[in-house]
């Protein structure tokens, strides 16, 4: 089997079925990260590598969405709720996606409790440094590797992904395909 016969709900099937496995928060730190990722790019937005490397979190009592405006990309926990928040300049430019798989949810939760280090980035290193493009790139395609018996690159995701919701997208979800 290859990549091309995968679908996104082939993928979602995958996340749901190994969920449980993951919300114990007993994987180590690089698969949990991987596992993350990969859910993140199912169900909300697959983010080009660039983007995904970029993902600031904030998450401190009091945040707000302004207090993001001058970071391109966040992964936003205010009031216990996850939203990826898309900055262009201003609030008024400002485009948040609440996080609303529940699957999701809860494993950001797990992730940002329990494996996430005091770096100002969403994925780093276990050792809390950023991750560079050939680290967080070769994280999914090592993860894909073991779990599919086939590499899935984040590529290949997005390609996956834009062709199950091409039709159904708003522009405001192709212009963050784009992001």
């Amino acid at each position: 089997q290859n990549f091309e016969k995968l679908t996104i709900p082939s993928l979602t099937d995958f996340v749901h079925s190994k969920a449980e496995e993951y919300l114990r928060g007993t994987q180590n730190f690089t698969k949990m990260r991987n596992f993350v990722l990969i859910s993140l790019m199912i169900f909300t937005i697959p983010l080009k590598l660039h983007s995904l490397m970029n993902i600031q979190y904030m998450g401190y009592e009091g945040v707000d969405f302004d207090d993001c405006i001058n970071k391109s990309i966040v992964l936003l926990n205010k009031h216990r709720k996850f939203y990826l928040v898309f900055n262009k300049g201003t609030i008024a430019n400002q485009i948040i996606l609440p996080i609303e798989n529940n699957v999701l949810h809860r494993l950001l939760r797990i992730y940002v409790v329990k494996y996430k280090n005091n770096n100002t980035y969403l994925f780093s290193t276990a050792q809390s440094r950023p991750l560079t493009k050939s680290n967080l790139s070769n994280g999914v395609v090592n993860y894909t590797r073991k779990e599919f018996g086939f590499s899935l690159t984040i590529y290949d995701i997005r390609k996956i992904w834009f062709k199950n919701y091409k039709a159904k997208l708003t522009n405001e979800q192709r212009y963050l395909y784009k992001f």
